[in-house]
């Protein structure tokens, strides 16, 4: 293997010289490793030794070669197979990936000329040809698209395989939220826009998505018992579907809840059908891009660092593990799939899941966990 660590960039490289079984050579081909360890390297120049040597061999064997499609040209084909497989918002997000991303660097490309060592060089291009360097995240959710167009193709046998792709490593990041006194000043803001005031109310005050909100019906919430059931979400294109991961959930009514709950009932002066909605103006339901347009004006207005809608999700679960809120229960009112996810996100904020516990190793068991031990 030809693997080096290139100490001025810091990065990881191969170099890899291809010699075909009937004595050719391939020539010399230099790449940046996608991920930056000596280990990733290793398996991305296996890859692409791999990957060569089988178009070799189609080569050798007289594969006859059809008019492969590039990039550009498969895009329609694509498109209409997203369009009777995925959601609107789904086929929103994988349209914006095309256009923004794929299509102006790999557009041009034969479907059957996209390698594992284009795809990295597609990843670094992707990477830092924005104005704004993209987290790994949202390099992986472009090349989550870019897979499924290729795993289309050879579907459609365009291709007769989808090469491998080295996915880019996400590491634990903390996510921004609201200080306390931050909320306080958003909220002494939220009456300047009434129409939204008890949507943004209500989200610090249960973490529930801006869709959740939006999908809630008076029928959800029980003021007797103080608990709001999360049955359904409404998309930004109007469908009303289950909540994500299927996240049916109760969550405890705080008295900030209720209190948004409360003032919202007299605004809610228009009715769709017979479904009670909660949140409804005088134009219907709520689209989103009112919300978060009267969203934006109130962060402006209360002077506070830029969050999105979703941030005050974050807030709401930051602030309950700062308060003592076990991590697994943090993790049903969130609708989380997996503890794991809830951990690595807010763990690191409580005052219990640090070294406080420790202090339960020292000394004589309390006198609770002896009180029913029989004497011998």
């Amino acid at each position: 293997m030809t693997v080096y660590f290139r100490k001025e960039r810091q990065e990881w490289w191969i170099s890899v010289t291809m010699k075909y079984p009937d004595g050719t050579s391939g020539g010399r081909k230099r790449f940046k490793s996608p991920r930056n360890t000596r280990r990733a390297a290793e398996a991305f120049e296996r890859d692409y030794r791999d990957e060569q040597l089988q178009a070799w061999r189609r080569k050798k064997l007289g594969v006859v070669d059809v008019d492969v499609p590039t990039i550009s040209e498969f895009k329609v084909d694509f498109e209409r197979w997203a369009e009777a497989s995925l959601s609107r918002s789904a086929q929103i997000s994988y349209a914006s990936a095309l256009k923004l991303y794929i299509v102006p660097r790999l557009g041009a490309v034969r479907l059957d000329s996209v390698t594992t060592g284009s795809i990295a060089q597609f990843t670094i291009d992707v990477r830092k040809g924005v104005r704004r360097p993209l987290k790994p995240a949202s390099v992986n959710n472009v090349l989550g698209v870019l897979s499924k167009l290729l795993n289309v193709a050879a579907d459609y046998q365009l291709i007769p395989a989808v090469p491998k792709i080295h996915w880019m490593r996400v590491e634990e990041e903390d996510h921004e939220y609201w200080e306390f006194d931050e909320v306080d000043r958003v909220l002494e803001q939220v009456d300047t826009e009434p129409r939204i005031a008890n949507i943004v109310r209500l989200a610090l005050a249960t973490g529930m998505r801006m869709g959740e909100v939006c999908g809630l019906q008076w029928g959800d919430v029980d003021f007797t018992k103080g608990v709001i059931h999360v049955r359904r979400q409404r998309t930004k294109e109007g469908v009303v579907k289950v909540p994500k991961w299927n996240s049916k959930r109760r969550i405890p009514m705080s008295d900030a809840a209720r209190e948004a709950l409360t003032l919202q009932k007299p605004a809610t002066f228009m009715r769709r059908g017979t479904q009670d909605w909660i949140f409804v103006d005088d134009q219907g339901l709520f689209q989103f891009d009112r919300i978060r347009d009267g969203y934006v004006r109130i962060v402006r207005k209360s002077g506070v660092k830029w969050l999105s809608f979703h941030g005050t999700r974050h807030t709401f679960a930051s602030h309950a593990v700062m308060r003592g809120v076990p991590i697994e229960v943090l993790q049903q009112w969130l609708g989380h799939r997996d503890i794991n996810m809830t951990m690595g996100r807010y763990a690191h904020l409580s005052p219990h899941y640090t070294d406080t516990w420790i202090e339960r190793m020292n000394g004589a068991p309390s006198t609770a966990l002896v009180t029913n031990v029989s004497p011998t």
